[in-house]
């Protein structure tokens, strides 16, 4: 569980602070990432990422397959 309840709000567990984390760290590997919102449910996160396309990659799948 990513979550618990404790007095009635819900607190991240040690695994739901590592799912946060590396949410939080996906721009870091691909910097054409961006994040906006998202939520952790007890046993699976809900996330709007957003993939900007700066040309790069496009060029270079191009020349892979040319």
């Amino acid at each position: 569980m990513f979550w618990r309840n404790h007095r009635q709000w819900m607190v991240l567990s040690k695994y739901g602070k590592i799912v946060n984390q590396h949410w939080l760290e996906i721009p870091e590997h691909f910097p054409n990432a961006k994040l906006d919102e998202y939520i952790i449910m007890p046993n699976h996160l809900h996330g709007i990422l957003i993939i900007e396309d700066d040309g790069y990659y496009r060029e270079q799948a191009c020349l892979f397959f040319a």
